[in-house]
């Protein structure tokens, strides 16, 4: 697709799929959920100024656990004027709110014209809410949000038509980038989940007669329950096929010591998953090292806007230790949680990739709060 083909490729998503309107909703379902926490535990019941320290002191809560996900949810009621920042004389951020906070009607919310086409994203953006309090008094792990009971709610949520666009872009852009080779290509799809961007490119080249572009795809996941069930989706769509290959893999440990021969893959392609990787810096040189010459790194999916509005499913994965136990620093990632295209791009080119693409042209979405699309380097 060229720039005129994409445009009029993302008017006809928009048209059919109401993606502003699905996104909006989940934006403000997450909004609504975080009210219904805080209103829930008293947070803010006294109507004081108070620090994220000062929340958990009061609280009692463990501080290891709570931190970072009460940072982000009060950060995030502040872009929606629920609460407001007060910098005290001793130079310490307050968080103050600016009313009385709100008390949802969530079951309303998910009745509605919008929210039946998306009870997977609802149920998962509600496990925080129901364990909110287990979690942020440190009494239990973040494993109930990833127990086994959730793996269909992620599976559901990521097949979702407006969460299966990013790999779409995804396929699309690769290719474009392969679409005159003669020689075929070995793609590897890490955090795979539900194998979504494995899947949009293998319609593609189906649906082109093309499917000789590829020699194999690797799909990789460091959840063995998420990799047994993308197997078996993938062998009941498609038939038992060599073409398709499972491999367990996490994106925090060393390829090499993982079994992945350095300069041995085309490809590699991570959707919605590449802000759990702990350290940018020393992990997307690894990556870099098993890519072939002229090989490709691609981030697909939603990113932030601007820093200071998360997207939605990242109330959710703020509750995880992997989401905010990362290395941050100003040359590669400044913040946790998902960054903007722009800084996902400069922590690439920081690692050593010469040549990076943000591609489809970042204002193609019009009055988003987020980008969609994909960030790429070799």
């Amino acid at each position: 697709m060229g720039n005129a083909t994409i445009q009029e490729w993302v008017k006809n998503k928009e048209k059919d799929l109401h993606i502003k309107v699905g996104l909006n909703f989940l934006n403000q379902y997450a909004i609504s959920v975080i009210c219904k926490i805080f209103y829930e535990e008293a947070i803010f019941k006294d109507f004081e100024a108070l620090t994220v320290e000062e929340i958990i002191q009061k609280k009692g809560y463990s501080e290891a656990s709570s931190k970072r996900p009460l940072e982000l949810m009060c950060t995030w009621l502040c872009t929606k004027d629920i609460l407001k920042k007060v910098v005290g004389e001793d130079q310490k951020v307050r968080y103050a709110t600016t009313k009385t906070i709100p008390y949802p009607d969530l079951l309303q919310l998910e009745k509605s014209v919008v929210g039946r086409t998306m009870p997977g994203a609802t149920q998962l953006l509600q496990l925080p809410l129901k364990y909110a309090n287990e979690i942020l008094s440190g009494q239990t792990t973040n494993e109930k949000l990833y127990a086994h009971h959730s793996v269909p709610l992620w599976q559901s949520y990521f097949s979702h038509p407006g969460m299966y666009i990013p790999s779409e872009l995804a396929a699309q852009f690769i290719y474009n980038k392969i679409k005159n080779r003669t020689d075929p290509i070995i793609i590897m799809e890490v955090g795979a989940g539900s194998a979504n961007g494995t899947r949009a490119l293998y319609e593609l080249l189906l649906s082109k007669g093309q499917l000789n572009l590829v020699e194999k795809f690797i799909i990789s996941d460091f959840s063995e329950e998420f990799l047994e069930n993308c197997e078996s989706e993938i062998k009941n769509k498609y038939g038992f096929q060599d073409i398709f290959e499972y491999k367990l893999f996490d994106l925090n440990s060393s390829p090499a010591k993982q079994g992945i021969e350095k300069a041995s893959v085309d490809y590699i392609l991570g959707v919605n998953c590449l802000h759990y990787i702990k350290d940018w810096s020393m992990q997307f040189q690894e990556i870099r090292s098993i890519l072939k010459d002229e090989g490709w790194f691609l981030s697909a999916g939603y990113f932030r806007d601007t820093l200071n509005i998360p997207f939605h499913i990242e109330l959710h994965g703020s509750f995880f230790e992997e989401y905010h136990d990362v290395v941050l620093n100003e040359k590669f990632r400044p913040e946790f949680g998902i960054m903007t295209p722009e800084l996902f791009e400069s922590a690439l080119i920081n690692s050593g990739y010469s040549e990076t693409e943000i591609w489809p042209q970042r204002d193609i979405w019009g009055n988003l709060d987020f980008y969609c699309g994909i960030v790429a380097g070799r």
